[in-house]
């Protein structure tokens, strides 16, 4: 799990870089969209894609941190070097942690 938490409110929540792998495009989930997370504590999280595509995960740990940021201002800020735009962004958290995540059962082809 993210090991940075935010408190928002009365609520507690944490950020999770989750990698989906062997995940056709069409699955991925859209901002806004509904997930269900199961065992985030465990050796053996659980996810449940809004089309009900289970997938299973383990954490790994990652090389250096994965940072978070909120979507950059449209507000451009002078540079020090000449032609580079630069904005600004809210950081929102780090984690050093990946949860890996792929099918719990290989995808069924048809013949």
């Amino acid at each position: 799990m993210a090991e940075t938490m935010a408190n928002q409110g009365a609520e507690d929540f944490a950020y999770i870089y989750v990698d989906l792998q062997h995940i056709d495009d069409s699955q991925i989930p859209t901002p806004g969209s509904t997930i269900t997370l199961q065992s985030l504590g465990t050796s053996a999280p659980q996810m449940q894609l809004p089309d009900g595509t289970i997938v299973s995960g383990k954490y790994e740990g990652t090389i250096g941190s994965f940072v978070f940021f909120d979507k950059p201002c449209n507000t451009e800020l002078p540079s020090a070097a000449k032609g580079a735009p630069q904005s600004k962004a809210t950081f929102l958290c780090h984690t050093e942690k990946l949860l890996t995540m792929q099918p719990s059962s290989p995808p069924q082809t048809s013949a």
